[in-house]
């Protein structure tokens, strides 16, 4: 025997032989996320969803840092003028661009960012259609 080995010498009240089984707990509400290649699918549990009623242009920070995070962010451009919520809206599409995402459109003023490979089934039904 080498010099460990007396100092690591195995006692027989230290050996236990036992065989424990361990059962797996899987949380039932689990989102499935889709890639746009079918053989490819994540699951996760934890999506962020925010919904934002911006006061000002200075919120499209909010919005792009949260999409950044690929949460869902649905937000309403009601409270401002035409020119800045065009441009909130041309701001967090780019961002939504950016990660693969979409734009879903709730109202005509009111937009979901939508991250990649979150399925939304959009049941509203415009006049007309």
């Amino acid at each position: 025997m080498g010099f460990f080995s007396n100092w690591f010498k195995e006692d027989d009240e230290d050996i236990i032989d036992e065989k424990v089984e361990v059962k797996e707990e899987k949380p039932e509400n689990k989102i499935k996320f889709f890639s746009k290649r079918e053989e490819e699918v994540k699951v996760m549990s934890n999506l962020k969803y925010v919904v934002l009623k911006p006061q000002s242009i200075v919120d499209s920070q909010t919005i792009v840092s949260l999409i950044k995070e690929k949460a869902m962010v649905t937000f309403s451009i009601e409270n401002l003028n035409r020119e800045e919520g065009q441009r909130l809206y041309d701001i967090a599409a780019g961002a939504t661009s950016a990660m693969n995402g979409r734009i879903e459109a709730v109202t005509d003023k009111v937009v979901t960012s939508v991250p990649e490979g979150v399925l939304i089934e959009n049941l509203i039904k415009k006049s007309g259609e």
